[in-house]
C-alpha cells in the first residue's frame, strides 16, 4: 500500500527541514542542552510502571461508574461470625 503512495514536493520539503533541525541538534553544540537535573529522566520500567498505574485507575473508575466494578479488599465488609464449612 505504501509503495504506490505518492510523495508530493511539499512532503520531500518537510522531510529536508526535518533532517535539518535534527542534524543541527545532534551536530552543532550548544543547539541541544541536556537537563541539568538527572531526576528529569526515568527509565523504562518505572515509566512502565506508572502507565499501567494511571490505566488502572481509570479502568476502575470507569468500572465504578458504570456500577459493574468489584470491591477491592479494602471496600469489602468483614464477615460476620465464622465461615461456613
Amino acid at each position: 500500500a505504501l509503495a504506490g503512495h505518492q510523495t508530493g514536493p511539499d512532503e520531500d520539503q518537510v522531510e529536508e527541514r526535518m533532517l535539518e533541525s535534527i542534524s543541527d541538534l545532534l551536530c552543532k553544540p550548544g543547539v541541544y542542552k541536556l537537563p541539568t537535573d538527572g531526576r528529569v529522566f526515568r527509565s523504562k520500567d518505572d515509566f512502565w510502571w506508572e502507565q499501567m498505574r494511571q490505566r488502572h485507575f481509570r479502568l476502575r473508575r470507569r468500572a465504578k461508574e458504570r456500577g459493574s466494578a468489584v470491591p477491592t479488599a479494602e471496600e469489602e465488609e468483614p464477615l460476620e461470625g465464622p465461615p461456613a464449612v
